[in-house]
């Protein structure tokens, strides 16, 4: 943390959770540990002061962690939750086999509405030789977390967080002609359908017991959320290399995220991007249309699977080649997310989302 003005370090936070502790070398082989680094931090404001009071940030090798900022001195800034070299993660992410999964974006940090923070996080990442093939890669997943910001932490993992799956993937026809109606051959999109459990949230002490909450019993109580980013029809586990590299955005109690599936043919535009978008506080694909796909300004059935359920799409596909994080603004009554792809294409997805909270909401006079 830096004296923007001099340049002087305020305070540095060494984890403590360096080459030795790389989840891929347990066996600790000599010469087979990697550099950890941390991603981009989240800082938050709790009680609107526009002073920092917490900074959440994850790292290469799965944590996340949580550093206590809100002492007027900085000399009393720590760890939250840890007092001694190495600290204590807020959590470790976990592939369903027990290793680590690297972060390499900025977490999403909202309130919870049991008090606490919900800090959403993916993992992945596109940076070292080997990243950009399908073969091989490790599962990747996106969180809901809940930190209790309590005096002591409960360690928890994946066992105690409600999963939700990537259920079904299809290319539907959908009308462009903005007559209200599809129409077979006049234009496509590749979505996704999500699972719908219910989360309920372990509001006791201590770990919640009973019940198999990672497979989305919904008898479980949970700490969390994850999703493990893909498509489980017909009983698949390949994962073609899918993750989450750029940062994600809330909007409306609606968590926006990008993924990246390198190209499996290297004259492609180095991959494809999928658009997802679930309920923030439970990952549950949402009740209403979020993305209009038949581009008639109307957000309804239309947009839907073409099937007699008309359920609504949690994820669109990239027509233009790997998406960026998308930019938002404001497009008629609604958002328009937007984004150059690594085709040389751009990319417009009209998203129905309240514009309560568009634009300028208050302001300070800082000089007169």
């Amino acid at each position: 943390i830096v004296n923007i003005q001099t340049g002087a370090i305020i305070r540095k936070f060494d984890t403590g959770v360096g080459s030795s502790a790389d989840p891929l070398n347990p066996l600790n082989v000599a010469g087979a540990d990697r550099p950890n680094g941390m991603s981009s931090p989240t800082v938050v404001d709790i009680d609107n002061d526009k002073l920092a009071d917490f900074v959440f940030a994850g790292d290469l090798f799965g944590n996340v962690w949580k550093i206590d900022i809100s002492d007027p001195l900085s000399s009393n800034w720590k760890f939250d939750y840890s007092t001694s070299s190495p600290h204590t993660p807020l959590f470790v992410t976990n592939d369903g086999s027990g290793v680590a999964q690297p972060i390499t974006t900025a977490p999403e940090v909202s309130k919870h509405p049991n008090g606490g923070f919900l800090v959403n996080i993916g993992t992945g990442k596109y940076i070292e030789t080997g990243d950009n093939t399908q073969i091989g890669q490790q599962t990747q997943t996106f969180y809901g977390i809940w930190d209790k910001d309590e005096t002591v932490l409960t360690v928890f993992n994946r066992s105690h967080l409600l999963q939700q799956k990537i259920t079904e993937e299809e290319t539907d026809d959908f009308d462009i002609d903005q007559d209200g109606t599809r129409s077979s051959g006049e234009g496509t999109a590749d979505i996704r359908k999500t699972t719908k459990t219910p989360i309920t949230w372990h509001t006791a002490a201590g770990l919640p017991s009973g019940g198999s909450i990672s497979t989305g019993v919904s008898s479980g109580v949970a700490l969390g959320w994850f999703i493990d980013l893909f498509n489980t029809e017909s009983s698949n586990t390949n994962n073609y290399g899918e993750r989450q590299v750029t940062d994600s955005t809330l909007i409306d109690g609606v968590i926006f995220f990008n993924t990246l599936i390198p190209s499996a043919n290297p004259c492609d535009f180095g991959g494809d991007s999928w658009i997802m978008a679930l309920k923030v506080d439970s990952g549950e694909r949402v009740d209403e249309s979020v993305f209009d796909l038949d581009h008639n300004g109307v957000f309804d059935a239309g947009d839907g699977f073409d099937d007699m359920s008309n359920t609504r799409v949690s994820g669109v596909k990239s027509f233009v080649g790997i998406l960026p994080r998308l930019t938002f603004a404001k497009c008629g009554g609604s958002y328009c997310g937007f984004g150059s792809g690594s085709s040389g294409g751009f990319m417009t997805q009209q998203i129905k989302r309240s514009t309560a909270s568009y634009g300028r909401q208050s302001w300070d006079q800082i000089l007169e």
